[in-house]
């Protein structure tokens, strides 16, 4: 006698209406996600660039009159600072298309060797300043134009009468740095404008 039970299982119909389901659900959650993720790397180095700027001002404030931009072979009695720019040790160099200056070796020094190890030896340096310095949230250096706090021909981000600024900056989801180390952000004058983060370190009395 023929067995009428029904067999189990999914018709051909049954499954592509399910993929059909699963593909509209995707559609719709994966770009809320990307938005999400996107927005959470922004958000992180906002807060990167800000905790950095005030590691640098509270430095300041402890081995005044100096500011992180001394080498190992500074001249602390003369004050001569010798250091434009300092970047983080971890992640990968970025580019910096028409502000190359940021991203070469000519007068740089580290994060961590100013905020971290007080190398050179400060007077007065009451470090760590930070509790590490990861890469930016898209793999890249962190970096900040300290020559800026110390070289008044050097000045970023202000007209001639403001305070001396630097900037702390990470060159953002497109990892090209796209301000002018002595300009406002995103100051590269080619286009498309720029998508770099950054968080300025002002100094009022030197």
């Amino acid at each position: 006698m023929r067995d009428k039970r029904r067999k189990t299982g999914f018709t051909l119909i049954e499954v592509i209406i399910v993929l059909a389901v699963i593909s509209i659900l995707a559609s719709i959650l994966v770009p809320i996600a990307v938005r999400n993720i996107d927005d959470a790397r922004l958000a992180a180095a906002t807060k990167d660039t800000q905790s950095i700027a005030t590691a640098i001002v509270n430095f300041h404030i402890d081995v005044r009159p100096y500011w992180p931009a001394y080498s190992t072979q500074s001249n602390f009695t003369n004050h001569n600072p010798d250091v434009y720019i300092l970047e983080s040790e971890n992640g990968n160099v970025p580019t910096a298309n028409h502000n190359e200056y940021w991203i070469s070796t000519f007068k740089h020094d580290t994060l961590e060797n100013q905020l971290l190890l007080n190398n050179p030896d400060y007077p007065n340096w009451k470090g760590p300043y930070l509790g590490s310095i990861k890469a930016d949230p898209w793999g890249n250096h962190y970096y900040v134009s300290i020559g800026s706090l110390w070289d008044k021909n050097w000045s970023a981000a202000g007209p001639a009468n403001s305070p001396a600024q630097a900037w702390a900056i990470s060159a953002g989801p497109n990892g090209n740095i796209d301000t002018d180390p002595k300009g406002p952000l995103n100051s590269d004058p080619t286009p498309p404008p720029g998508d770099d983060i950054g968080f300025l370190v002002s100094s009022y009395n030197g």
